[in-house]
Order: C-alpha cells, then sequence, then structure tokens
C-alpha cells in the first residue's frame, strides 16, 4: 500500500505534471508520447494494487486479531455462531461482519468500535470494498444490485489518485479505530508507517 501510493503520486503530482509545459508539438513527437503512455500504465497499475493493499491489509489486520485471540484464549464457553466469526472453521465469514464483530469478541463488550452505517466502515464499503471486488472480480457484466449495481470496469478505468488517497486514509482509520477499541499503544499499531503532511509514507530505504 505504502509503495503504490508513493508511486502513484510520484508519477501524477510530478512526472506527469512536467509534460504539461510542453507544446501540442512536443507532445506528438514519438519519443514523448511513448514516456507519457509508460508513466500513465504505470499509474494505473500502481493505483489499483493500492486499492487493493488497502482492502487486503484490513483483512490481514483482522484475520490475525482473531488468530491471536483464538490462541491465547479458551473460546470453548463461546457460541457455535461466535467461535466460526473468529475461526471460520464452519463457514466463511465476510469482511463486514469480521470487522463489526471481531473487535467486541476480543474485548467481551455487546458493541464494537465499527457500525455499518458510520464512517469509517461505511467508507470502506462504499469506496475500497467495490474498487476491490472490480478489480479481483472482473467483468462486463454490472455488480448485482444488492451489491451495488455498479458498472464494475467503469469502477476500474475511472479510478484516479483522489479515490486512492482516499482509501488510504480510510484503511488506516478503519485499524486505528480498532486498535484503540482493543487496547494497543499508541493510535495504530506500530507497523503502520509514518505519513508526511500530504500522506506520502516514509519508507526508509
Amino acid at each position: 500500500m505504502a509503495v503504490s501510493l508513493n508511486e502513484v503520486v510520484k508519477i501524477e503530482e510530478h512526472h506527469l505534471t512536467h509534460y504539461q509545459t510542453k507544446t501540442w508539438r512536443e507532445k506528438k513527437e514519438k519519443k514523448t508520447k511513448v514516456e507519457i503512455a509508460d508513466l500513465i500504465r504505470r499509474s494505473n497499475v500502481n493505483q489499483r494494487t493500492c486499492v487493493l493493499s488497502c482492502f487486503n491489509l484490513i483483512e490481514a489486520y483482522i484475520n490475525g486479531l482473531a488468530w491471536d485471540y483464538v490462541q491465547t484464549h479458551d473460546i470453548s464457553d463461546l457460541s457455535k455462531r461466535n467461535k466460526n466469526v473468529l475461526t471460520e472453521s464452519e463457514r466463511p465469514v465476510n469482511i463486514i461482519d469480521k470487522l463489526i464483530k471481531i473487535p467486541r469478541l476480543i474485548v467481551e463488550r455487546d458493541a464494537g468500535p465499527l457500525y455499518q452505517n458510520r464512517d469509517p466502515l461505511r467508507s470502506f464499503i462504499e469506496v475500497i470494498k467495490p474498487y476491490r471486488d472490480a478489480i479481483v472480480h472482473a467483468s462486463p457484466f454490472a455488480a448485482p444490485e444488492r451489491f451495488g449495481g455498479y458498472d464494475k470496469l467503469s469502477m476500474i478505468y475511472d479510478l484516479n489518485l483522489s479515490t486512492v488517497r482516499r482509501a488510504v486514509d480510510i484503511a488506516i482509520k478503519v485499524i486505528e479505530d480498532i486498535h484503540r477499541f482493543i487496547g494497543g499503544v499508541g493510535d495504530l499499531p506500530e507497523w503502520v508507517l509514518p505519513r508526511t503532511g500530504d500522506g506520502i509514507f516514509q519508507i526508509a530505504n
């Protein structure tokens, strides 16, 4: 996520802006056209990679919390349904249910930090998940109405830096809210890289 976001920002806000000062005749030169096309391709790949990484990071984080809890606690007294939320031993559990239920199971409370109709989970459902699903389950057919009825190909082709930045912010906020709710040290897990004022991740060389 961090690498792909930084790469997109570098291309969109630095490399491509360099060509905006060129004349139309200069832009039509073969060498310049090849350079611009390559930058656009790289930007598109990294935009899609970043959104996928946002989803995967959240899924890995919540699954890791569940695994850690199961390894360190006796869950024999939990209901069959709650055991399955943590272990998926009986059937798969969708990520929305995991994000809502696993944190509260870990701290043994009736309510957790995330609600489907409130941010940041609402934005995760509206932004990250549809773009991720459109990329992973690519199809010329629209998504089913119960999943929003959006055009999958349009979602892929309309992805831009603004949406990618928002996806990263949402992912970090989801993790932050869960981390604080379960009593984690600091606002975020220590493995989350720091960011600069403009949202760029500070990646050590």
